[in-house]
């Protein structure tokens, strides 16, 4: 999420294959189970202070599968045991906990899967007698269950006993991965401490497997009943992680450090640590999965579940939160909370309130109409929330109101709520696509501006976050009168805003730009508000939208509108890949969510549990919107009436993906559906295939079934119902328009009713339908795990590179036709020599208030260290950057933007260097060549640093080379300390499409040079892992980058 000034919290590769005998068979039984419902009643977030006050006593929970699950009866035996289990010792857990144990579950309501990363996929509470609101915990513990790792180093300091528990004789360092983020704090028992013993005790937790900056502490320690062992009595205590009043972070992996403060006699076991176990404790919303999906393709279940753990595991009493991992903006936040909700409304809706509490009700539909309250900046009923000056948030937040009102067909609610809806979008409509308008944010890519940008800071969106915004604005407009034509007496008002959507897409179609100019983002909102025409998307599909390297946005929040973009446009095994790409490669670096940023290539270089650059978020609910377009596109239903009283399913299989289930809650129960792609052999010279579907649907409803003219190459014969042939129906002739229906999807989907009529199926039923089709060609196939599916082979335009042979001399080389060394100088001032086509360079940071220059720093002169640029008759060395990682928290790691420019128009007042790191996400460097704009500051990473390369089209006075085509420029980095590491992201500067392979620098203490080599303007993003330093800027081009240059004076 985006980072402003800091707040604190008030409360407020799987491998894939077709669909086998065996994956059907799981298919079948998952399609066919019913499930209970859930209640949810309000609580009170402040009876959490009260409660953390009351002794808790937990079950053992574990996830080797529904056979070691626990049941009811067990879990109420575990209550009335007072004792810690996992050894001989009678020693309770004695910590005030703030929620309860688990109980009034079901342990095998649901099926178990293991594609849900969720220990509790198969729990369900029954809806008449659960309080939803209050959160419920459960426990781990490291002698219980085998799942995680435990790390101990030096292993000589313990000795393990045979009961499990840990004899400490010196310092130590454990550490434990427990398999999965949760939201959980850490807890140990520890026997044998006092205050005046010689030891130190810290714990430390993080999502990564390196301590979370800020999150190493002393914990708060709670005293134990005493207890006989060996015959001497000895004190126990339980020690608790305390990072925050609320407790819980965002935790897979914790640490504890015991320290030896003073001798001890080597024989005295009296003055031994004793480990008796470690722990941690995870709060839950007891709520059930309602909405379900499974593909013939693993990877796209296990992403949709991901999805949908993500969201619950931020799912507080009364409210949705923005970040698990506490840092300051663990809140409510308007924009956030849109792909939020619209992931909880499909996996967790239809979960009925309780008639019988006392409470009020707080289901899922109640908790998602609770967020839409709290974060109303509506002018009627509205008021001030986080975030409400990003223009782009309260347009989300009419999504998320449109989404509850299709989803829950409260015409009451909804229309209580259409006041602060107009009144946002009559601002918005008002000022639509004025050049002026401060945005104020669209998104972290740096297409979209990377972040703040305010015209009171000088500091320029993106005109590709403009455009982004203003196809918004009329997405928006059509999807509001959609929802009014529902709405009872507001036709009228449903007419009005029909026709400003028409005065919307006249008036963006004649702009400049279009079609040529739009990016991935601005393109995916064009198609979805209905801006784009047949040609546009036909262009746009062979380029900007055809590239599997520049399709992913740099966060999955803005993702999910380009996902929605190539569904409206019908382009579904583009959307899919880019599924597996965008989302599916988070799956080999963490287990549990979805991050706030993330690149595909990280997976490369960065493997599960470690680290990521920028150190964002690893569990941002904000990612998890693709389990909600899965849900809705590859289930393909979708509501014709708000409420789904009446439907339509139109499933979503190929030949790559050939099968395909699941389950969308509603008020009135689960609509199913199942559909299977079969290739047939019809003995003729022409292929075919058939599709066959299922759905089922519950009483009250009325369904039709869609199905594609044509798929995978493939054009629909005919359709059967029960084996008579049936008629299918163009939309536009029953006048059913389903809920996100583009052009493109009513021009491709055929309706199926009834035999002979055009009545919808009457719910209650199963009904089975098989659509029969002509292939010209045998379609041809590739591996679900092939990201790259319906996308062209992947190519990069750029090619990088690295040399750690040459050190500083490497200057030679890579700075034959110039350079800037960073802070060389005593003075720390910086040395250039640019080269005939470099006019400028400049490095600043960009954050919430703008950009701002900071100075490089001296390292120092030697003559014998290699490592060491050549430099007046000696060797010298400046540095740029930071090994400081704690220093930055709460904000993402530090830093550093390069822009390299090849412009003749110069920019005023270029900012100086800029040295030590503000957090960010990356230091950046663009390389304009002589067609680029000029004016590039204030546009790039928040919190992060920039510098601007410019270059000249005149002769340079010092006779160097001007390419004409490609040319090299170099970055030298000497690292700062053995274990940093940071990564290097390339963008051409005009569209500021990534353009080369992200690669990490590591183990370079002996100097590294990295290079790029690109025929235009670049951009270069270097993110850090653990700390970056970099020395130089250097620049050579083909005829001079392999000949040796003198001593650099």
């Amino acid at each position: 999420m985006r980072k402003a000034p800091l707040r604190r919290s008030t409360r407020q590769r799987l491998s894939c294959h077709s669909a086998t005998a065996a994956v059907r068979l799981w298919m079948l039984f998952f399609f066919a189970v019913t499930t209970t419902t859930a209640i949810a009643v309000a609580h009170d977030d402040d009876e959490k202070t009260t409660a953390k006050k009351q002794l808790r006593r937990y079950p053992d929970i574990s996830e080797q599968g529904p056979a070691s699950l626990l049941t009811s009866s067990s879990v109420n035996t575990m209550k009335n045991t007072h004792t810690h289990t996992g050894n001989n010792n009678d020693i309770e857990w004695q910590a005030p906990e703030p929620y309860p144990p688990l109980f009034g579950f079901e342990a095998h309501g649901n099926p178990h899967l293991p594609l849900s990363p969720d220990p509790l996929i198969s729990y369900t509470w029954p809806s008449a007698t659960t309080n939803a609101s209050q959160l419920q915990s459960y426990r781990l513990t490291q002698n219980h269950h085998g799942f995680h790792q435990r790390v101990i180093f030096p292993k000589s300091a313990i000795s393990i006993l045979p009961n499990g528990a840990i004899q400490i004789q010196d310092s130590v360092t454990m550490q434990w991965d427990w398999g999965v983020e949760r939201a959980a704090w850490f807890e140990i028992l520890l026997q044998g401490i006092t205050d005046t013993d010689g030891w130190k005790v810290e714990m430390a937790l993080s999502e990564f497997n390196s301590v979370y900056p800020g999150k190493r502490r002393v914990p708060e320690r709670y005293p134990n009943n005493k207890t006989n062992r060996n015959a001497s009595e000895s004190t126990t205590y339980t020690y608790r992680l305390e990072t925050n009043d609320e407790l819980y972070e965002g935790v897979r992996f914790t640490w504890l450090y015991i320290t030896k403060t003073k001798s001890q006699p080597a024989a005295n076991d009296s003055q031994l640590l004793l480990l008796i176990d470690a722990s941690i404790v995870s709060k839950i919303k007891p709520i059930s999965y309602m909405g379900r999906f499974a593909s013939s393709c693993p990877k796209l279940t296990q992403i949709w579940y991901t999805g949908a753990y993500g969201v619950r595991l931020n799912m507080e009493a009364t409210q949705f939160n923005s970040v698990l991992m506490e840092r300051g903006d663990r809140v409510a936040i308007q924009g956030d909370g849109h792909p939020t909700m619209a992931t909880a409304l499909f996996a967790f809706g239809g979960q009925a309130s309780s008639q019988q509490s006392s409470n009020s009700s707080d289901a899922v539909y109640d908790l998602v109409w609770n967020q839409l309250w709290k974060t109303n900046s509506g002018h009627v009923h509205g008021h001030h929330v986080v975030d409400d000056a990003i223009m782009a948030y309260p347009l989300y937040w009419i999504g998320s109101v449109l989404d509850w009102y299709w989803a829950t067909g409260d015409n009451a609610k909804f229309a209580a709520l259409v006041p602060d809806v107009l009144s946002i979008l009559d601002l918005r409509i008002a000022d639509f696509m004025d050049p002026n308008l401060d945005i104020g944010w669209m998104g972290w890519d740096d297409r979209l501006g990377n972040g703040w940008c305010y015209h009171s800071n000088h500091n320029n969106c993106t005109r590709e976050g403009h455009l982004t915004f203003g196809a918004l604005v009329a997405k928006v407009t059509q999807d509001v009168a959609h929802a009014l034509d529902h709405l009872p007496n507001n036709q009228a008002q449903a007419q009005h805003y029909k026709q400003i959507h028409k005065d919307l897409i006249q008036r963006y179609r004649q702009l400049p730009d279009y079609p040529h100019c739009l990016g991935v983002h601005a393109s995916g909102n064009a198609i979805s508000s209905q801006i784009a025409s047949p040609s546009d998307i036909k262009l746009w599909m062979t380029s900007t939208l055809n590239d599997i390297v520049t399709i992913c946005s740099w966060s999955a929040f803005n993702q999910y509108w380009i996902l929605q973009g190539l569904g409206a446009a019908e382009q579904m095994e583009h959307a899919i890949a880019s599924i597996q790409t965008c989302w599916g490669s988070m799956l080999d670096t963490g287990k549990g969510c979805f991050y706030e940023l993330h690149s595909p290539e990280w997976r490369n270089f960065r493997r599960d549990g470690e680290r990521l650059p920028t150190t964002p978020s690893m569990c941002h609910p904000w990612a998890s919107g693709v389990t909600a377009w899965m849900s809705s596109a590859l289930t393909g239903i979708k509501p014709v009436t708000p409420g789904y009283s009446r439907f339509v399913a139109a499933p979503y299989v190929s030949a790559n993906y050939p099968s395909v289930n699941g389950t969308v809650p509603t008020p009135l129960g689960g609509i199913s559906v199942e559909a299977i792609w079969n290739a047939v052999d019809d003995g003729e010279n022409e292929a075919a295939a058939t599709v066959e579907i299922t759905m089922s649907s519950p009483e009250h409803t009325k369904g039709y079934i869609g199905v594609r003219k044509c798929v995978s190459g493939c054009k629909l014969n005919f359709v059967q119902i029960n084996g008579a042939v049936v008629e299918p129906y163009n939309c536009k002739r029953l006048g059913v328009l389903a809920r996100d229906w583009a052009a493109s999807m009513e021009h491709n989907i055929l309706l199926i009713t009834t035999t002979r009529t055009t009545k919808p199926f009457e719910g209650g039923e199963t009904t089975r339908v098989t659509a029969s089709y002509t292939c010209s060609k045998e379609p041809t196939t590739t591996k679900c795990n092939a990201d790259t599916s319906g996308f062209p082979p992947t190519h990069y335009p750029a090619s990088v590179s690295m040399d750690r042979a040459t050190q500083g001399d490497g200057l030679f080389k890579h700075g034959s036709d110039g350079y800037v060394l960073l802070g060389i100088n005593e003075d720390e001032s910086n040395e250039e020599n640019l080269p005939s086509y470099i006019s400028s360079v400049s490095i600043y940071q960009h954050g919430f208030t703008g950009s701002a220059p900071v100075n490089a720093s001296y390292a120092g002169t030697s003559n014998s260290n290699k490592t060491y640029l050549p430099y007046k008759d000696s060797r010298s060395l400046g540095i740029l950057g930071d090994n400081d990682d704690s220093r930055w928290y709460p904000y993402r790691n530090p830093g550093i933007v390069v822009d390299v420019s090849a412009s003749t128009a110069a920019k005023s007042s270029p900012l100086p260097f800029v040295g030590r790191l503000a957090a960010g996400q990356g230091l950046m460097i663009d390389v304009t060549t002589k067609a680029s704009s000029a004016n590039l500051g204030g546009r790039l990473a928040s919190q992060g640093f920039l510098v601007d390369v410019k270059t000249n089209t005149s002769s340079s006075s010092y006779g160097k080379p001007i390419p004409t085509t490609a040319y090299k420029l170099s970055v030298y980095s000497v690292a700062g300390t053995g274990h940093e590491q940071f990564a290097i992201r390339v963008m051409d500067l005009t569209t500021l499409n990534m353009i080369a392979p992200t690669l990490m620098m590591d183990k370079h203490q002996g100097g590294v040079w990295w290079t790029v080599e690109y025929d235009k303007s670049l951009r270069l993003r270097i993110m850090s892992i653990y700390g970056m330093h970099i020395s130089a800027v250097a620049f050579s081009s083909f005829e001079s980058s392999t000949s040796d240059s003198a001593v650099v004076e």
